[in-house]
């Protein structure tokens, strides 16, 4: 991974909206919110927010290159959208 794809807090890229967003079903009614956004061709990278209970945020998609980048935010279980 080329850090140079990949920004800190301070230099975020432009913000991006998912192109697509669901929950998967998990045992006892509780379901895990993820979302996509970036290049939905690009090389799939995995952001897992930290936690408990803080859930993933619009700030978290602006932390990779979205035109390299088919980015996935997961909320943990109980999480914000989960």
């Amino acid at each position: 991974m080329d850090g140079a794809e990949i920004q800190t807090a301070g230099e975020l890229y432009p913000e991006i909206e998912p192109y697509y967003s669901n929950f998967l079903p998990r045992d006892g009614g509780h379901r895990i919110y993820f979302e996509r956004c970036g290049n939905p061709k690009g090389e799939p990278i995995l952001f897992l927010h930290g936690g408990p209970g803080a859930g993933c945020s619009k700030k978290d998609r602006r932390y990779f290159n979205p035109e390299k980048w088919q980015i996935i935010l997961v909320d943990w279980c109980m999480a914000v959208s989960s």
